[in-house]
């Protein structure tokens, strides 16, 4: 069994390896070992990701965000991959938060939802809780130019979200 200085040694190690990796703002905010471990699990789980690795290359510059995926900006906005586990290759990216219930009514923003889905044709708009939010989902294989593709998606996002805002 180990003693507590033993275990706060290694908390320590892992933590100080793995702040070498992270934003200083995100370093801030592991306290607990709970937190550590999330933070770990996320980053072994980003390593060899080639959607993640080339988000970097693009200069996006990911940081993991919520135990969900990793946030990053992109052409002024600020938009998530989601890996999605056991998924064969299938990946989300989404723009969060494009307009909220509390500006318009329910009935309208879906209105404005259903309109700009018709209008966009490679992401989908949806209703997440009151937030519209813009995904678009893609099965990856190993042979992608991933670059060329993923600032096809994210210019795909952007351009989704500008229809958005002119049509509601």
């Amino acid at each position: 069994m180990n003693d507590d200085s033993t275990i706060n040694e290694n908390f320590n190690d892992k933590r100080d390896n793995l702040l070498d990796m992270i934003t200083p703002d995100v370093a801030t905010e592991i306290k607990t070992i709970t937190d550590l471990w999330s933070l770990a699990r996320m980053t072994k789980d980003m390593n060899g990701d080639p959607v993640w690795e080339t988000l970097f290359q693009i200069g996006c510059n990911p940081e993991p965000f919520d135990n969900l995926g990793y946030n990053f900006d992109y052409g002024n906005y600020r938009m998530i991959y989601i890996p999605i586990k056991n998924s064969n290759g299938v990946s989300r990216f989404a723009l969060p938060k494009l307009a909220s219930v509390g500006v318009k009514s329910k009935a309208s923003l879906m209105d404005s939802v259903n309109n700009a889905n018709s209008l966009v044709t490679e992401s989908k708009f949806a209703l997440m809780g009151d937030d519209v939010w813009l995904i678009h989902e893609r099965r990856f294989s190993d042979n992608e130019n991933y670059p060329a593709v993923i600032e096809h998606i994210l210019e795909n996002l952007k351009t989704g979200a500008e229809i958005f805002y002119k049509i509601s």
